[in-house]
């Protein structure tokens, strides 16, 4: 099961109707990870990529998702 609470560049900004602080979400590590494998992806096989943007995208996530699973494991 691959955890996409996890965020990648969370932050807080200064909420003007509310006291205290907003939390924004940012991007999901998974989307984060996901956008870092496809560039490898397309840098390896640029002609491949351009033809076959699905299959760049499925790629990424693939990827992104072991990554995710792998640091799951390093918590444990």
């Amino acid at each position: 099961m691959i955890d996409d609470k996890l965020t990648a560049f969370p932050n807080q900004r200064a909420a003007p109707d509310v006291d205290g602080f907003m939390s924004t979400r940012g991007m999901t590590l998974r989307d984060y990870f996901a956008a870092k494998a496809m560039q490898s992806v397309i840098v390896a096989d640029y002609s491949w990529a351009c033809s076959h943007p699905d299959g760049v995208a499925r790629t990424a996530f693939i990827w992104a998702d072991a990554m995710l699973a792998e640091r799951a494991k390093g918590k444990s």
